[in-house]
């Protein structure tokens, strides 16, 4: 066998800290107008996914930590439920009728939405 079917995705408690902190000051900025939405989503990435903050692919030990600090993952995983995976689409895209039908939506929701959101969780 090739070892475990599960990995760590952080190294330590601390790496998995700082790693939230750094993509929670993007939705800050982002929320303040420092970062443009097309740009928070280039930089952050589908974080939540991307790092699997759902504990799927971590081990044990690893899925407690995730456990521990799940107030603060929550965040993350709402922008990811709420927002990138719920019909986000280009502008472009989001004045199209076919779209708007289907409940697709572009940057200006977007943007409404991860105010809420960080409005939520108390992080702009």
């Amino acid at each position: 066998m090739f070892g475990s079917k599960y990995m760590n995705i952080f190294k330590s408690e601390d790496e998995l800290l700082s790693t939230l902190e750094s993509y929670t000051q993007l939705v800050i900025d982002c929320v303040l107008g420092h970062l443009s939405f097309q740009r928070f989503l280039v930089q952050y990435n589908n974080f939540y996914m991307a790092f699997a903050l759902d504990g799927h692919e971590s081990d044990i030990e690893e899925q407690s930590l995730l456990t521990k600090y799940e107030n603060r993952i929550a965040l993350h995983r709402e922008i990811w439920e709420s927002i990138l995976s719920a019909g986000l689409c280009s502008d472009e895209d989001a004045v199209k009728d076919e779209y708007i039908k289907a409940g697709r939506f572009g940057s200006s929701e977007g943007t409404k939405r991860l105010k809420v959101i960080a409005r939520k969780y108390d992080v702009s």
